[in-house]
């Protein structure tokens, strides 16, 4: 994956994750603060996706990927179990499960995907300019 076009994907990326994540607070936490989904865990879960989302949205616009944090590999590490454990929480029937509807749980499959090959993209990228900066070092 190019390197713009790689940028694109982190910003869409990102703006999917945070959008996602400011609508469930707005549109759950805030309208009604004693509905059942309302927990501490799910409160984590949607900073994640706050963190990772605007972190992605500022990546996404940097000119240049070498601006790009090291550190954000871990991030979308992260990012994507928890996503797989969101998705676990359906298939094996956990009672308040972060995705509780069919809308939802399609979401996080949609970001699960995202922030996936987003992650294999990223890594790909650094693998190679460590491969490229041994090789320049070497000759």
């Amino acid at each position: 994956m190019n390197e713009r076009r790689l940028r694109r994907v982190a910003l869409v990326t990102g703006l999917l994750v945070l959008g996602e994540a400011l609508a469930l607070v707005v549109g759950v936490r805030f309208a009604d603060p004693t509905d059942p989904w309302v927990t501490t865990q799910h409160d984590l879960l949607l900073s994640l996706d706050v963190l990772v989302g605007g972190m992605l949205c500022w990546v996404g616009t940097r000119s240049s990927i070498e601006a790009w944090p090291d550190s954000l590999g871990t991030l979308l590490l992260v990012a994507v179990c928890v996503h797989i454990y969101r998705l676990w929480q359906v298939v094996a029937g956990v009672p308040n499960p972060y995705a509780t509807g069919d809308a939802l749980a399609a979401t996080t499959v949609l970001k699960l995907l995202a922030v996936g090959t987003l992650f294999v993209a990223f890594a790909a990228y650094r693998a190679d300019r460590s491969a490229n900066e041994r090789a320049a070092g070497s000759g």
